[in-house]
């Protein structure tokens, strides 16, 4: 299985958590990430282009996947989307 990031176990937490919940265009956009960073209290993640980091950093997308994240990943409290450039 290839790796994105630190914790594997907690990222498909949290897209098994979209899923249930029917989040299809968060987790659309998170399955095709190049990759994610677990640092502390912050999730980082890189989209694998730019139309997915516009959807992303969109206030209206970013905080329902703050609140998932911080349900389902112990510890996060923030999500940062970084520059997939």
């Amino acid at each position: 299985m290839n790796s994105k990031g630190n914790n594997e176990e907690a990222w498909q937490a949290l897209l098994d958590s979209l899923n249930d919940k029917l989040q299809l265009g968060l987790l659309d956009h998170l399955r095709r990430a190049k990759s994610y960073h677990l640092e502390s209290s912050i999730l980082y993640i890189v989209p694998s282009n730019q139309s997915d980091y516009s959807y992303l950093t969109q206030a209206s997308n970013l905080e329902p996947l703050r609140i998932f994240a911080e349900d389902v990943i112990s510890g996060v409290s923030k999500v940062e989307i970084k520059s997939c450039e």
